[in-house]
């Protein structure tokens, strides 16, 4: 008999359906719509498609809130890089101060708490108003470097640190376990900070001396534009890696191969596009073909790493 009539013949006989279903699991599963369309009133049914169906959904439940996760991420590593570009700027042209770089920071990386749990409104206010005055305040000062203004500069960061364990802790914040959750989150952020930013360093080193073998001075552009950039937007990166709880004091390798794959990549395809712009054979310099070869070895490292 037809597997699809005898799951519509013993929807009244729970042992049978389960009985079919440790059988045949496959085929139940595929019979299994056609008598939830004929029946789609019975209570059996329901409970038999929730109990079949319930992984997928909770699976593209949890995809989701990853994807919506990372592209927050995203979009707040971007501002924060940019607007640490513009924060230096004006750094530069001495119309603020150098510590004004914080704010190209830590208010992103308090935005993705929040947007991560949101807390109360008064919290959120709060917040937002004492970021505010902070800047304000700082920027209020003079631009000299007499000993009250550099205990203000010395003394905002740790202020600010405090506004960021008020925006990680959100509606928990006097409760004990959760401050010491910020402690431990500090902690690990400062050592996968410290391992990116160490690849980060690498990369430069390499990019620096590569267009040097081509006589191109890139060493200001670069540092202004690409790291100080990427620092900012590290630590955005940082703070939803470790948010994930991903388990990186064993699997750290993969995930910084994973992020710095396609920025070796980037340097690369810029690097060939130098090199043709400016038209010298970079291959007839020994110094170079050494160089080269640690490009390769590190490529290889990111390659195998990232597919493991």
């Amino acid at each position: 008999m037809d597997i699809n009539n005898l799951i519509i013949e013993n929807i009244a006989n729970p042992h049978e359906l389960e009985r079919m279903f440790r059988k045949e699991p496959e085929a139940f599963k595929r019979s299994f719509s056609y008598a939830w369309e004929q029946n789609p009133d019975s209570q059996v049914l329901a409970v038999w498609y929730e109990r079949l169906h319930f992984k997928e959904m909770a699976n593209t439940d949890k995809t989701s809130l990853l994807q919506k996760d990372f592209l927050s991420m995203g979009i707040l590593a971007i501002l924060a890089g940019i607007s640490t570009r513009i924060i230096l700027h004006f750094a530069e042209l001495q119309a603020i101060a150098p510590i004004n770089l914080v704010f190209g920071i830590l208010p992103f990386i308090a935005a993705y708490f929040v947007y991560n749990n949101t807390p109360k409104k008064n919290i959120l206010y709060t917040l937002a108003s004492l970021f505010l005055i902070s800047g304000f305040y700082l920027n209020m000062l003079p631009l000299e470097h007499k000993d009250s203004i550099i205990l203000a500069y010395l003394h905002l960061p740790i202020f600010l640190w405090v506004l960021l364990g008020l925006a990680f802790t959100g509606n928990e914040y006097g409760i004990g376990s959760t401050r010491l959750a910020y402690l431990k989150f500090n902690g690990e952020f400062c050592i996968l900070y410290a391992s990116m930013a160490i690849s980060g360093m690498l990369l430069t080193a390499l990019t620096m001396q590569l267009f040097a073998f081509i006589g191109m001075d890139i060493e200001e552009f670069y540092f202004k534009n690409v790291v100080l950039f990427g620092a900012a937007a590290l630590a955005i990166v940082a703070t939803y890696l470790v948010s994930r709880n991903l388990k990186l004091a064993k699997n750290i390798a993969p995930y910084i191969a994973k992020i710095f794959s396609p920025l070796v990549l980037a340097t690369l395809l810029v690097y060939l596009i130098a090199v043709i712009w400016v038209g010298k054979n970079p291959f007839l310099d020994r110094n170079f073909l050494i160089s080269f070869n640690g490009i390769l070895l590190s490529v290889l490292a990111v390659t195998i790493f990232s597919i493991t």
